[in-house]
């Protein structure tokens, strides 16, 4: 395993290069889920010994994550698909998410947004006051 800081503003992606019953993976770590440091970590998952049942359960996992934001996206374009998820009663894994687009990062714009509407009123207040003052234009003396 090896691990190495990822510098502010790095594009980073996560990889995965199967050989054999081994994948060499490459992802991202931090500390702390909202703020820190970010490091990149090489790992060698060793499936030796792994039987097809057990690696079909834990690749369930991933497919759950990624109908779940499927679901989500849906609900909030039609609200019907929140009490009727018909689209997901039988998945085709492969079309369906093998083959579909890869996830895209948020936009910092929309991470910013869903962000702001966590925070109180008082907060949102506050958070606009300082942001205003940072963008207002400075008038030079003459």
């Amino acid at each position: 395993m090896s691990v190495r800081q990822i510098v502010k503003d790095e594009k980073f992606s996560t990889s995965a290069k199967v050989d054999g019953k081994k994948v060499r993976a490459i992802f991202a770590c931090k500390q702390n889920e909202t703020t820190g440091t970010r490091y990149a970590v090489t790992s060698t998952l060793d499936f030796n010994g792994v039987s097809a049942e057990d690696i079909l359960t834990l690749a369930t996992r991933s497919v759950i994550i990624d109908l779940q934001r499927q679901w989500r996206v849906k609900a909030n374009v039609d609200l019907k698909t929140a009490t009727n998820p018909q689209f997901m009663s039988n998945v085709d894994v492969q079309k369906q998410v093998v083959e579909s687009a890869p996830r895209k990062s948020a936009e910092p714009v929309s991470t910013a947004k869903s962000k702001f509407m966590k925070l109180s009123h008082a907060e949102q207040v506050a958070f606009l006051a300082e942001m205003n003052a940072r963008v207002a234009p400075t008038t030079k003396a003459a």
